[in-house]
């Protein structure tokens, strides 16, 4: 697994891509590394991502597999 500080501080070290693609962090000064040194306050605005049990899941696809090929 990629440690993403670290890919950061190599890859982007005035963080204009990680501003361009997390909006929360657009407004931080030029002078903070995001996101180590952001706020905790600030990823609270984002959605938590969807997390679904297996079982719930598999019936999912299947119901719309069923769906898309007409069975």
């Amino acid at each position: 697994m990629l440690n993403p500080l670290r890919q950061a501080e190599r890859y982007d070290p005035p963080g204009d891509y990680t501003r361009r693609g997390v909006p929360e962090l657009a407004g931080l000064d030029q002078s903070r590394r995001p996101p180590a040194v952001a706020p905790r306050r600030i990823g609270a605005a984002r959605a938590r991502p969807a997390t679904t049990d297996l079982d719930t899941a598999r019936r999912r696809f299947h119901e719309q597999r069923r769906l898309a090929l007409d069975i």
